[in-house]
């Protein structure tokens, strides 16, 4: 996953920066998005992260929109491949800059689209498909686990960890009956949320020692376990990913 680096620095002021709105998720319908992110720097809702992860049916698919709509599973054969949005297209920069306040959210979301533009490289570092959905998805799990722990992911854990999850995915009604715009939302978001989670206990790291290091680390650390819980069911530190695998 990625190290520390100048980046990762503006990064801790963008999550301390989190104000109390709601998030709006393009193609997930009326499902609730709010998150009490003032205090934590949660930026996506539990029912995202389950939903589409997980082998239970908690949530319905929402509503296809934009170029996507009318698309079926037909046009995304191949597992958990699946057709993107392109960078410039995807509406999940905007999206996760709408809970910054209103002089703030144009930058954010110049800074979400940089890291999604990141995204293809870094997970062709690792040896894996960028079109793969376990592979986003694995991107979010792993920046959850290094915000949850406060150090770096083991990278040699990523591949066994997109494996285990393409087997959840692979086994999930929710994930193959979601409309394709819904996959592509969750896609994008789950790419920008895990990188930027991944370097944020870095950019604690380089902080001097002090009350906004701490609120950093705390912060990253409630988020982790947030999703981790969200996403599997069981406290976060009942989560173990090595190369060994996932287990919970």
């Amino acid at each position: 996953m990625p190290r520390p680096s100048r980046l990762a620095a503006v990064l801790a002021v963008l999550w301390l920066g989190l104000a109390p709105v709601p998030l709006t998720a393009q193609g997930w319908g009326a499902i609730d998005m709010s998150i009490p992110m003032a205090n934590t720097g949660f930026l996506l809702s539990s029912q995202i992260v389950a939903s589409t992860i997980d082998t239970g049916d908690s949530a319905a698919p929402g509503d296809t929109a934009g170029d996507t709509a009318g698309a079926t599973d037909a046009e995304t054969d191949g597992g958990t491949v699946i057709a993107r949005t392109p960078v410039a297209r995807s509406q999940a920069p905007e999206t996760l800059a709408a809970a910054y306040p209103a002089d703030a959210r144009a930058g954010a979301a110049d800074l979400f689209r940089q890291l999604l533009a990141g995204y293809d490289p870094l997970v062709g570092q690792l040896g894996q498909d960028p079109d793969d959905y376990a592979v986003a998805a694995a991107v979010f799990v792993a920046g959850s686990y290094s915000a949850f722990h406060g150090t770096p992911f083991d990278d040699r854990a990523f591949g066994p960890l997109v494996r285990d999850l393409r087997a959840r995915l692979d086994a999930s009604a929710a994930f193959r009956e979601a409309p394709l715009a819904d996959r592509q939302a969750a896609f994008d978001q789950f790419a920008i949320v895990g990188i930027m989670a991944a370097l944020v206990p870095g950019a604690a790291g380089q902080m001097p020692p002090g009350a906004d290091r701490d609120r950093l680390e705390r912060s990253a650390r409630d988020a982790g376990a947030k999703y981790l819980q969200d996403t599997f069911g069981v406290p976060a530190a009942q989560v173990t990913i090595d190369t060994q695998g996932l287990r919970f």
